[in-house]
């Protein structure tokens, strides 16, 4: 993807989470924070491979997103 787009949905995902998480009374940074959290490679494939297990896949269609080498 180009980086004019991943910034573009960093900047996104950094305002809606600031937002949600505003409405609980919770400072704006810490739903800028936690939206860089969810986009980091790492936990983006594990809540993957954790719907894919949800949604009826096997465990070891879950393993293979887990170990899937990033580019």
């Amino acid at each position: 993807m180009q980086t004019t787009v991943l910034v573009g949905m960093v900047i996104i995902a950094g305002f809606i989470f600031g937002k949600l998480i505003n409405r609980l009374a919770l400072p704006k940074v810490t739903g800028y924070i936690i939206a860089g959290l969810m986009l980091n490679p790492s936990v983006f494939d594990l809540v993957l491979a954790f719907i894919t297990f949800v949604k009826g896949g096997t465990l070891s269609q879950a393993i293979d997103i887990l170990t899937w080498p990033d580019p």
